[in-house]
């Protein structure tokens, strides 16, 4: 019975790696993949992950702009990264790394 059943839009989108839905469609249609049976029939595909995973952040400027603090710790940088995929030696999954604008210190 499973085996007789026609995989749709949201299973192929799973199976292909998260792939755009139009592009499914598109391949579908034209039969650039053979072998592959769809259905064609449903509403549109809406996962978070994917949505967050295909949003874009701006670059770091590699030339500064404005003026640098002119005493320590007047500015500082805050940068969390994390969850790691490994835990560090003490347990750890996230790490955070502090600058101060003035004197450049980690």
């Amino acid at each position: 019975m499973y085996a007789k059943c026609i995989p749709d839009v949201e299973t192929w989108h799973k199976h292909l790696g998260h792939c755009n839905t139009r592009m499914i469609i598109d391949m579908a249609r034209n039969k650039v993949a053979k072998g592959m049976p769809i259905n064609l029939s449903f509403s549109s595909l809406k996962y978070d992950a994917c949505i967050l995973g295909k949003q874009m952040r701006s670059p770091v400027p590699k030339v500064r702009k404005g003026v640098r603090a002119s005493l320590p710790l007047e500015h500082v940088y805050i940068d969390l990264c994390g969850p790691m995929p490994f835990a560090s030696k003490t347990g750890h999954l996230y790490s955070m790394n502090v600058i101060d604008d003035h004197t450049g210190y980690v």
